[in-house]
C-alpha cells in the first residue's frame, strides 16, 4: 500500500502529454491518509477537453476506514446535507458494527469540480445475493427501490462489484457496477425501461465482438433519475500490437475522441520496474457513457498499480516509490 501522494506524483509523471498534465490535486485531508491506497486510476474525457479526474482504490483495513472517516468531512462539498447519510454509513461500518461489510472502498475525485464531494464506492465481492442487497438497503435508506430490485435480478445472473450513492452530488440514484453476460443486456435494458435509440447500443457490441461477453456496466438509477449506462472495456494487453483494440478504438473515434489521445494510449498497459525495487502495473480501460437519444461519449482510465516486494520493510517501500516518482528518475 502507498499514500496517495506518492500515487498522485507517479501518475503524473508517467501520463501521456496528449491528455494534459495532472496538477496538484487538490487533496486536502486525503493527503495525510496513511499508506493505503493501492491503485490510482485517471479518468480522462477522450475528445477535446482537458478535464482530469481520479480514481482511487482503499483496503479496507480498519485503520484505512477510520482515517477514511476522519478526512471525508474535512473535504469540499462535504457539508451538503445530501452527504450526512454516507458519513455514517462509512462511520458504523468503520466502527465494526456495519453488517454486511464491504472489501474495499473506491473515491471518485473530480478536480475543479466546484464544492463536489467524492463519490464513495463499497465494493462487494464476495458478498451473497441477499448481502449485497443488504448493503445497498443501508447505503440508501428509503430511496433505493428500484436499484434493489435491479440488484436482486442482477445478483442472480452475473456479479454486483461495488455500488454507490450518488446524493452527495445531488443526485437522487444509486451507481451500480458489475458484470453481466451478454444474453441478458436486453433483459437489463428492459428493467430499466431504457427508451433511447439501441442502435448506438447495438454498434458498440459488434464493435467489442467477443470481448462483450460479459459486459462490463454501471447504471445510475433512481425513483425520479433517468437511467445513465456506462460500458467498461478492459484488455491487459498494448493497442499498439493486440489487433483486438482496433475495433474499440476506431468506435471511440466515431464517438468523437481526439486522435492524439487515441494514439496516446499505446504503449501503455505494461509492467515495468521504476527506481531500485518497485514494479509499475499500467492498466487500460475505455468506457462508453449512454445518457440519451444523444451518441456515447467516451473516456480512458489510465491505472497505475505498484507494486514492492512484500518483504521489504514498509519505510524502505515508500523511500523507493518516493524515488520512483520523482521528476527526472530513471
Amino acid at each position: 500500500m502507498f499514500t496517495l501522494r506518492s500515487l498522485h506524483a507517479l501518475a503524473a509523471r508517467l501520463l501521456p502529454p496528449a491528455f494534459g498534465a495532472l496538477e496538484e490535486a487538490p487533496l486536502g485531508e486525503l493527503a495525510r491518509f496513511p499508506a493505503c491506497f493501492g491503485w490510482l486510476g485517471v479518468e480522462a474525457r477522450l475528445d477535446d477537453a482537458a478535464a482530469l479526474d481520479l480514481a482511487v482504490s482503499l483496503e479496507g483495513s480498519p485503520g484505512a476506514r477510520r482515517a477514511l472517516v476522519r478526512a471525508l468531512p474535512a473535504l469540499e462539498g462535504a457539508t451538503a446535507p445530501n452527504w450526512r447519510p454516507t458519513l455514517e454509513r462509512l462511520g458504523a461500518w468503520a466502527d465494526g458494527v456495519d453488517d454486511p461489510r464491504p472489501s474495499a472502498i473506491w473515491l471518485e475525485v473530480d478536480r475543479g469540480r466546484e464544492a463536489s464531494p467524492p463519490i464513495v464506492f463499497l465494493t462487494t465481492l464476495g458478498l451473497s445475493g441477499a448481502e449485497v442487497v443488504a448493503l445497498l438497503d443501508g447505503l440508501a435508506p428509503g430511496r433505493a427501490g428500484p436499484a434493489r430490485r435491479l440488484v436482486a435480478w442482477w445478483v442472480g445472473r452475473g456479479a454486483v462489484h461495488h455500488l454507490a450513492d450518488l446524493a452527495p452530488r445531488g443526485l437522487d440514484a444509486v451507481r451500480i457496477v458489475g458484470s453481466l453476460a451478454a444474453a441478458d443486456l436486453e433483459g437489463l435494458l428492459a428493467r430499466l425501461g431504457w427508451g433511447p435509440d439501441r442502435r448506438a447500443l447495438q454498434g458498440l457490441a459488434r464493435a467489442l465482438g467477443e470481448l462483450a461477453d460479459p459486459w462490463t456496466l454501471d447504471v445510475d438509477l433512481g425513483e425520479a433519475a433517468r437511467p445513465r449506462l456506462g460500458v467498461e472495456c478492459h484488455l491487459p494487453t498494448d493497442p499498439a500490437h493486440d489487433r483486438r483494440w482496433r475495433s474499440i478504438l476506431a468506435h471511440a473515434a466515431a464517438c468523437g475522441a481526439s486522435p492524439a489521445k487515441l494514439r496516446a494510449l499505446d504503449g501503455w498497459p505494461k509492467r515495468h520496474v521504476l527506481g531500485d525495487m518497485i514494479t509499475i502495473h499500467r492498466h487500460l480501460h475505455l468506457k462508453f457513457t449512454f445518457t440519451g437519444d444523444a451518441g456515447p461519449s467516451a473516456k480512458a482510465y489510465l491505472g497505475v498499480r505498484p507494486e514492492a516486494p512484500a518483504r521489504a520493510p514498509r519505510g524502505r517501500r515508500a523511500e523507493a516509490m518516493d524515488r520512483a516518482a520523482s521528476p527526472g528518475r530513471p
